[in-house]
């Protein structure tokens, strides 16, 4: 994403304007390679029934954060060591 953004980290504007077939075929490939584990379509529903919408919601936010993994003890995680 970040080589066909051409920039560094996405902003809401990037993401708005991501080029479709891309977006679909980076999702199909990771679903695919995961077993269904993981993907843009996996964490969209794991946010949605969470309670997120587009609208940041902090609440939604961090319990989507806590489901995946990347919050351990209420912290982000920023490194693999840090959940160890």
């Amino acid at each position: 994403m970040l080589e066909v953004a051409k920039k560094g980290y996405p902003d809401e504007v990037d993401i708005d304007n991501f080029p479709c077939k891309d977006l679909q075929v980076i999702n199909r490939l990771w679903v695919e390679h995961s077993n269904g584990h993981f993907g843009f379509s996996v964490q969209k529903h794991i946010y949605q029934s969470l309670g997120g919408r587009r609208k940041y919601d902090q609440s939604a936010y961090y319990a989507f954060g806590d489901w995946v993994g990347w919050r351990y003890n209420g912290e982000w995680v920023t490194d693999i060591k840090g959940k160890i």
